[in-house]
């Protein structure tokens, strides 16, 4: 879909699809932690989950989010067909595909132009970590994926701006309070 032409009635007909995304994202990403502190059969549970994103993706026309989405959905299969452990390169590298997804739902209408290549990364780095069993020594040779985590940093970088700021006026009102309202300790 292109997201420059989107009508006000496109728009608000996808409004609803990109919540329920978020929402089921939201749920999946609870289930990956579990799968991630050794509850192996939250597996079962996440490719539910992550067939069920397929099916709204799919609803988006966004052709990115639903290649995205099957890549998870891919890696989630062979790890239920494989019985493979959990290791660090996994849990980074599918951590940083649901970030992805995320990063899509909330710039929907502004997507990246290098987006395609950033998926295609991380569906390789993931090919290579369940299906090849490569290990970090391997996947060295593969680009890393940074796009995420920088935006990722900004956006807690910017949290952490703003909640300084909000407790600075705290302490400005308290003050403008005390010397507005107790004038004996001007």
């Amino acid at each position: 879909i292109d997201e420059e032409t989107l009508t006000l009635e496109q728009s608000e007909t996808l409004q609803p699809i990109l919540d329920q995304l978020r929402s089921t994202l939201m749920q999946t990403n609870d289930i990956w932690r579990e799968f991630c502190a050794g509850q192996q059969e939250s597996l079962v549970s996440l490719l539910e989950y992550t067939d069920w994103l397929k099916h709204l993706a799919q609803k988006t026309e966004c052709a990115p989010l639903e290649k995205l989405i099957d890549v998870i959905g891919n890696t989630v299969a062979n790890l239920q067909d494989q019985h493979q452990d959990m290791n660090e390169e996994l849990a980074m590298e599918m951590a940083t595909a649901l970030l992805l997804v995320e990063s899509i739902l909330d710039d929907f209408n502004k997507l990246s132009p290098d987006l395609p290549q950033q998926i295609d990364t991380l569906a390789s780095r993931l090919h290579q970590i369940t299906i090849d069993h490569q290990g970090s020594d391997e996947l060295s040779n593969t680009p890393a994926f940074n796009a995420v985590t920088s935006r990722t940093q900004e956006k807690e970088l910017l949290a952490q701006v703003a909640q300084e700021i909000l407790t600075n006026l705290g302490q400005l009102e308290n003050i403008l309070d005390k010397f507005f309202f107790e004038p004996a300790k001007r």
